[in-house]
């Protein structure tokens, strides 16, 4: 069984704690969780500060990134640091042992449960003879892993950025538009569902539609005159001019 401890207690290091409590492949030997003030939990130690980690077989940092390189310069020379950031590489973790990545792809919130069996896990190692390691490691999480080195990784995480948080703040300029015209958000749920089910069997190209593919100059207009907030304006007209020119491309 392998020995891990977690440093973590944000959106992903949460939902690790509680996967990694019900799993018959790891055991958590500690939790660095500051917001915690009860020496244990679910039968876990849970600790404060790096200086007290005891040795386990990996630490998973599961932080912020600009505090990457700080904790993992701190940590006891046995065992494997592995970060779990999409951006950062691997020569970011300053510790003395063994370094390697665990990324998940996924976007994590306390209040929403996942199920990380459907999640893709990307992993980087310095060398073959921790690969071994580490997919077992994954395996515990999901059978779904890939090997990634931090060049193709910090470019899937742009990717990300740009399916998912660019995304859900345009649901959040949506539901804002809604609200200030007493109109519930709910209504475009469907909308949102249909939109996202379009990619298990069509393209993004294939799945455009809109004022902009079909160049409505006069409806496009419209939408500009009513939008009173400057930087949703500005947004509209650059999305707008994004998508016509995908298509001005392809002619």
């Amino acid at each position: 069984m392998l020995k891990i401890a977690l440093i973590g207690a944000g959106n992903l290091g949460l939902h690790l704690f509680e996967a990694w409590c019900e799993s018959s492949e790891v055991q958590l030997t500690q939790w660095l969780n500051r917001s915690y003030s009860k020496p244990s939990c679910k039968g876990v130690a849970v600790i404060q500060e790096p200086y007290a980690l005891a040795c386990a077989d990996a630490y998973v940092l599961a932080l912020p990134d600009r505090e990457i390189a700080s904790v993992s310069s701190q940590l006891p020379t046995t065992g494997m640091a592995l970060h779990t950031s999409g951006s950062i590489p691997l020569e970011e973790l300053k510790n003395q042992g063994e370094k390697g990545i665990l990324y998940p792809l996924q976007s994590f919130s306390k209040k929403q449960s996942v199920a990380f069996d459907r999640i893709p896990i990307f992993l980087e190692s310095q060398n073959k003879t921790q690969q071994t390691f580490l997919e077992q490691l994954a395996k515990s999480l999901s059978s779904n892993f890939f090997w990634m080195d931090s060049k193709q990784r910090l470019q899937l995480h742009i990717a990300a950025i740009f399916v998912n948080n660019f995304t859900n703040h345009l649901y959040q300029i949506g539901a804002d538009l809604c609200q200030k015209n007493n109109i519930p958000f709910s209504v475009l749920l469907p909308l949102i569902q249909t939109t996202a089910a379009k990619m298990q069997k069509l393209s993004p190209k294939e799945a455009q539609t809109g004022p902009a593919q079909r160049k409505e100059a006069a409806i496009i207009e419209k939408h500009l005159e009513y939008l009173d907030n400057p930087q949703q304006k500005e947004l509209y007209q650059k999305l707008t001019m994004a998508i016509q020119q995908q298509y001005n491309d392809e002619l």
